[in-house]
């Protein structure tokens, strides 16, 4: 017996809630969304807003990642006409409460972006987020982050440009001297 196929709209907003909560993550967020569903295809548009974040994942390093040709040997055939088509435009802003705490960094970020997924092949985004406080930990010497940035143009999400202007305050040198350094990616 075929199931009938869900339509309509629904509007979920809420102020701090606790969406994770794991040794590696403790996060609030705030959303304010729009749910829009056709049958097998929803879309989602708002904002969430994240007030506190406390993110301090593991060590990743020497962690594989899946190869893109990855089979996944026994596993069914899926139907595509069973697929739900999901398709998000949502803007995150980060509160004045969002700590990063991992191997070599420790930070406080602010910003905003707007992630769109579903569209076409990638998940894209637009904004910035930025270091507004900070330190690395590099060739055992600890730097102050003056400006850290990762800077989404509307590519791929997982592809950002960075900036960043670590600098080192020795105040044992005669007369006191900072060392600073200017940096920018795109890979």
């Amino acid at each position: 017996m075929a199931r009938a196929a869900a339509y309509g709209k629904f509007h979920l907003q809420g102020t701090n809630l606790r969406v994770a909560d794991v040794p590696e993550a403790q996060i609030d967020a705030s959303p304010d969304l729009e749910f829009d569903v056709e049958g097998r295809k929803i879309e989602v548009a708002g904002k969430v807003t994240v007030p506190y974040a406390r993110i301090q994942p593991k060590d990743f390093t020497g962690a594989a990642r899946a190869s893109p040709d990855e089979v996944i040997v026994g596993s069914e055939e899926e139907d595509p006409t069973k697929r739900v088509e999901v398709m998000s435009n949502i803007t995150l802003n980060l509160g004045d409460r969002v700590t990063i705490d991992t191997t070599g960094l420790t930070c406080r970020l602010t910003g905003s972006i707007t992630i769109r997924s579903g569209y076409d092949a990638f998940t894209r985004g637009t904004g910035e987020l930025s270091v507004a406080e900070g330190k690395y930990t590099a060739y055992a010497r600890k730097l102050d982050i003056e400006r850290g940035r990762l800077i989404f143009t509307g590519g791929p999400i997982d592809n950002p440009a960075s900036t960043c202007a670590p600098s080192r305050n020795s105040p044992m040198s005669k007369p006191a001297s900072t060392s600073a350094a200017r940096c920018c990616s795109r890979t």
